[in-house]
């Protein structure tokens, strides 16, 4: 009895041993053939004057695969049955994408020229802003003028500032006699002048807006209500 139950127990397993020992010889096989199919292609990357491109930037079939190196070379491994469909690019240089053959694989060290490109730029335009155009844009309530393009002219300080919205300039003479502004509404020691960041009162009564020619001025500014803190 116990016999007959040791044999029903060793034909009963000894069929699934079978199996898997079936199933795994039958893997060996595809397992090489998957190796075999594994080949290698080595190329070089030179540009027109035959010196070697390193850094290109190696596509197969659209997906990263590696970089050349300090000598323009590269070796990349794939399988056969993948589209050999190779691109090259590096920068200042043409994209180059080919086809690689299966013959070409089995042929040593395969060279790839890259080309150079040539682009043309358009017209640059290079924008600044003047001195005049830097005040105007302060946070300040300020109106720049712009005092060079009245030199040699006729036209005295006074006369420039009175086109300032605001401002009012009375002259009581002829040219460098004592003037009077008003700003706002504001006159007399209300209305502080600057010369080059220093008060005006600093030079004397006699000294004058009008006193000062056109010539020696590059620009005016006038503030209304808040003034820079350099001005004190």
């Amino acid at each position: 009895m116990y016999l007959s139950y040791y044999s029903v127990y060793v034909k009963r397993y000894t069929k699934y041993i079978l199996t898997a020992l079936i199933i795994i010889c039958l893997c060996l096989p595809a397992r090489s053939q998957s190796a075999d199919r594994q080949t290698t292609l080595s190329g070089l990357v030179v540009d027109q004057a035959k010196s070697p491109v390193a850094h290109a930037t190696i596509m197969l079939d659209g997906k990263n695969v590696g970089k050349t190196n300090a000598k323009g070379l590269f070796t990349i491994s794939f399988s056969k049955n993948a589209p050999l469909n190779l691109r090259i690019s590096s920068i200042g240089k043409k994209v180059l994408s080919e086809k690689v053959s299966r013959d070409e694989l089995n042929a040593g060290t395969k060279v790839f020229m890259l080309e150079e490109e040539v682009n043309q730029l358009e017209a640059i335009e290079i924008l600044g802003l003047s001195k005049v155009d830097e005040v105007n844009k302060q946070s300040f309530n300020v109106t720049a003028l712009d005092a060079t393009k009245l030199h040699n002219t006729s036209m005295d300080v006074g006369q420039l500032i009175n086109r300032v919205s605001g401002v009012r300039v009375r002259e009581s003479g002829g040219l460098g006699s004592q003037t009077a502004i008003s700003l706002n509404g504001f006159t007399g020691n209300q209305v502080k002048l600057f010369l080059d960041g220093l008060p005006i009162d600093n030079y004397g009564s006699s000294f004058q807006i009008n006193n000062i020619p056109i010539n020696y001025i590059n620009q005016i500014e006038v503030y209304k209500g808040v003034v820079p803190v350099w001005l004190g």
